[in-house]
């Protein structure tokens, strides 16, 4: 989620909101949350993609930003299908492969960016600088 956050700062002028799947006290963003189901690609999976779609068809976002995690996936996939632009940020702490949401989500965007130079280099990703 700290990750995600720091990259908030340049979106104060625009509307969204947070999807997590962990129970935790984010109140303090003054941001509309939801909450789903976690899954590790488990079965679980199946009550997560029916979350996430409830969730798309009520906000119609025009775009789905995430940095990482399984909760990432079935937003990625309804994506897909209702074209619905997609930014992934493989997560900071990837160093030299990729996670097991991006390795899946990499064919789902044609934004997918890595926060580590070593790995953009040998996995031939975007990189995106994270101090800026």
């Amino acid at each position: 989620m700290t990750e995600i956050l720091n990259y908030c700062q340049d979106l104060k002028d625009y509307d969204f909101f947070f999807v997590i799947n962990e129970k935790r006290n984010i109140n303090f963003l003054k941001k509309k949350y939801y909450f789903i189901s976690h899954s590790t690609f488990d079965l679980k999976i199946f009550v997560v993609l029916l979350q996430s779609l409830k969730i798309l068809l009520k906000e119609k976002p025009d775009v789905i930003i995430s940095t990482g995690a399984s909760p990432a996936l079935p937003f990625f996939i309804w994506a897909k299908i209702l074209s619905i632009k997609t930014i992934f940020l493989e997560s900071i702490t990837r160093v030299h492969a990729l996670s097991k949401t991006g390795k899946i989500i990499k064919y789902l965007t044609k934004n997918f960016y890595v926060q580590n130079k070593l790995l953009s280099r040998t996995g031939n990703f975007k990189f995106i600088d994270p101090q800026i």
